[in-house]
């Protein structure tokens, strides 16, 4: 008959805990390795291809925006314009790289599992979702009324 006894190890390596559980018989010695990463992989990675495609879409948004703001030389005649916030440049301009920075936060946050980013990115989503709901509602309204 073998007596198995059972040992936990862990060790410390690269800011990463791993835990190795031993289980030791009469007749030979085992070693598993417990992963200890908190989220899956497949979600991980999903997450992290969704944000790339946001923060490369917000890149492409910046620049268009920029590109359409340089055409038409505002950055020559920024006093002349009475209304920048309406300036459809402008407007591509803030909305590319409001996409750009969720997305990197994301993008970081996912990969990296780094709780305080993906807590700006969770918080900022919220935020946007409630602007969403919001514009909603008093779009409802006013049709209504």
């Amino acid at each position: 008959m073998a007596v198995a006894t059972t040992t936990t190890t862990t060790v410390q390596h690269q800011n990463k805990t791993q835990t190795f559980r031993t289980t030791q018989s009469h007749h030979h010695k085992r070693k598993r390795r417990r992963n200890s990463s908190e989220v899956s992989s497949c979600l991980k990675y999903m997450i992290f291809s969704f944000n790339v495609i946001l923060w490369l879409f917000g890149a492409l948004l910046t620049a268009i925006g920029l590109w359409a703001w340089t055409e038409k030389d505002t950055f020559n005649n920024l006093g002349k314009v009475a209304n920048i916030a309406l300036d459809p440049a402008f407007v591509l301009i803030c909305l590319g790289s409001l996409t750009f920075v969720i997305g990197f936060t994301g993008c970081v946050g996912a990969l990296r599992e780094n709780t305080c980013l993906l807590g700006v990115y969770a918080l900022i989503l919220s935020i946007l979702l409630l602007f969403e709901m919001s514009a909603g509602i008093l779009g409802l309204y006013s049709k209504i009324g």
